[in-house]
């Protein structure tokens, strides 16, 4: 199943790293929106933190609002 997600409807943006995980450099990022949480689980590290700038980047330079 797709689900897609206009940037300007992004509320935050969370990379999350287990201690444990790095040494193996993966972690987690989940999108939080008002219709609740996607989770993408065990990608890069060093991705991750890339795509957050990315999202972040878009959602505070989009004049549009979150609802």
């Amino acid at each position: 199943e797709y689900e897609i997600i206009e940037p300007h409807k992004i509320q935050a943006v969370t990379a999350k790293q287990y201690f444990w995980h790095k040494k193996a450099g993966i972690g987690h990022l989940v999108l939080h929106t008002a219709g609740g949480k996607l989770y993408f689980s065990y990608g890069n590290y060093a991705d991750i933190l890339q795509m957050v700038n990315f999202w972040m980047y878009k959602v505070e330079s989009s004049g549009k609002d979150w609802m």
